[in-house]
């Protein structure tokens, strides 16, 4: 299973190998297809967020 703000997913992992729980994934339909270190999984986390919460504001009408 992985994890990202807040949803949770099967993931197939025969493409990266052995994964431990902690370990950051970059997933495309369902399959793992890198993994990633920590510091870049990191920034792209956040980027990711900064994305979602400028779609919430531009949703709900504050651009």
């Amino acid at each position: 299973m992985a994890e990202a703000f807040g949803v949770s997913q099967r993931v197939r992992t025969e493409l990266v190998g052995t994964v431990s729980v902690g370990e950051y994934l970059l997933v495309h339909a369902g399959c793992a297809v890198e993994k990633v270190d920590a510091d870049s999984a990191g920034e792209s986390l956040e980027l990711l967020a900064q994305v979602l919460a400028a779609g919430e504001e531009r949703r709900d009408g504050n651009d």
